[in-house]
């Protein structure tokens, strides 16, 4: 260090007269690290309730499925058919909704008779089992696979005294009557491209965060999660990933139309939610204003030495994307620039700097004229930088936004939906040295289910 000038640096500050100066000077800044961010989703869970399906299924079909209907034999007479059937199951298996009910047919073979009617000479029991499962899976087109339907005799039905194997005949009925339902799971069932085209349209649209800030919304793919079964719902999930960015102000969005064709779906080995991670940045120039000012009111100790700070630049520390360099611009009876480094943190509404430390060479640099250590403890609790994006209330707004782009209620082919929203309030994520600036990242977590109603369950209209 060398002597300089008694010069005034800080107009109105008593101590501010240099007497020293430091020599050369402090270490440069380093070139950030980056992390990456997981991407946002915004997942649809579509779900029903697996006791609401088998009610809609009993309302719908009669437990007496055929009663007595007569099929011609030729010179063996009439077949008399009749077939019901006992209480619907479904469940979830192997990635599919699975219908089971049990079918028991009764088989009468009987000749007309004069004056007597049709004399019944023989008859047997049927037992068989129904089975439709429904994929839950969407196809490339963005529509559901046609249900797999299969009734398996596990007791044929045969007079063997007559010679007559009426297993066939019996079998055909029961297929007619499974074809019936499986046209009404069908129809319990959403179309759920317009829901798919609708999430992706969503994604290209800026939310308003609160203050002046506002997160910007890109899709990148189509995804579908696994089925799954839990407390009664059976359901599955599809929509978009896509990446965040949040604007202070918020600027308008260059809204260019969603493409025409949508991208192939892939498959995420993750619950169906809603996921939001917002990256915030406060550009180095921001951060460069912020701690200046917040600093310049201060005579922080160094020491044995009160100084003044006139002046505050950050960047990067190195490589890595954890510490962040601190230059500031002394005043005092020591002049010059020396450099701190500091952990960069995040908590509720702001970055703020802690386990703040001479950078690597400072402390001999400067010597025993400012103790750079005790400097940095003195000004540890004014280093905050409030974020852009106010985090009070953030869930409810990206509740409402939800809502006005999927209606609560509506219909979708045969059955009628509700759409239920459950986001949690807004969580701190990480902190790291970008490139461009300190970053804290906000993350929003909840649910989006539309739930059907199956359609023989609603209730009439007025």
């Amino acid at each position: 260090m060398v002597g300089c000038k008694s010069t005034p640096v800080a107009p109105g500050w008593p101590g501010a007269l240099c007497e020293g100066r430091f020599e050369s000077s402090p270490p440069p800044f380093g070139a950030g690290g980056n992390q990456e961010l997981p991407p946002s989703r915004l997942l649809v869970e579509v779900g029903v309730q697996a006791g609401k399906l088998e009610q809609a299924l009993e309302q719908g079909l009669p437990e007496r499925l055929v009663e007595r209907e007569r099929v011609d034999l030729g010179d063996a007479g009439w077949l008399l058919f009749s077939l019901s059937r006992q209480r619907f199951g479904v469940r979830l298996e192997d990635g599919s909704l699975s219908i089971g009910v049990r079918l028991a047919g009764r088989a009468e073979v009987c000749k007309p008779v004069a004056l007597l009617g049709c004399v019944a000479y023989g008859s047997c029991a049927l037992i068989g089992q129904a089975t439709v499962q429904f994929p839950l899976e969407l196809r490339e087109d963005l529509g559901l696979p046609l249900p797999r339907v299969q009734i398996p005799v596990t007791e044929p039905c045969k007079l063997s005294a007559l010679g007559l194997d009426l297993t066939d005949e019996a079998q055909g009925q029961a297929n007619r009557q499974a074809d019936e339902i499986r046209r009404r799971i069908e129809a319990s069932m959403p179309a759920p491209g317009p829901l798919v085209e609708g999430a992706w349209r969503a994604m290209h649209t800026s939310i308003p965060l609160g203050g002046a800030a506002c997160a910007r919304l890109r899709p990148r793919r189509l995804v579908q999660s696994r089925a799954s079964e839990q407390g009664g719902w059976i359901s599955f999930g599809f929509g978009v990933e896509g990446e965040v960015s949040v604007h202070a102000p918020c600027e308008p969005l260059d809204e260019a139309p969603p493409p025409t064709s949508l991208p192939p779906l892939e498959r995420i080995e993750t619950d169906p939610r809603l996921l939001l991670a917002l990256p915030q940045e406060i550009r180095w120039s921001e951060v460069d204003a912020i701690l200046t000012r917040s600093l310049a009111p201060l005579e922080p100790s160094a020491g044995r030495e009160l100084v003044h700070v006139t002046g505050v630049r950050a960047g990067p520390a190195d490589e890595g994307a954890r510490k962040v360099r601190l230059v500031l611009t002394l005043a005092g009876r020591w002049c010059g620039a020396v450099a701190l480094d500091a952990e960069v943190a995040l908590r509720p509404g702001e970055l703020f700097l802690r386990e703040i430390q001479p950078a690597p060479g400072e402390a001999s640099r400067v010597g025993a004229s400012v103790d750079l250590a005790a400097l940095g403890r003195a000004i540890e609790g004014r280093l905050r930088l409030p974020l852009p994006a106010e985090m009070k209330g953030m869930h409810l707004r990206m509740e409402d936004l939800v809502k006005r782009l999927v209606p609560e209620v509506g219909v979708v082919g045969e059955a009628r939906y509700r759409v239920q929203v459950q986001l949690g309030s807004a969580q701190i994520g990480r902190s790291w040295v970008g490139e461009g600036g300190l970053i804290g990242e906000v993350q929003l977590q909840g649910k989006v289910r539309v739930e059907l109603e199956p359609a023989s369950t609603q209730k009439s209209r007025p």
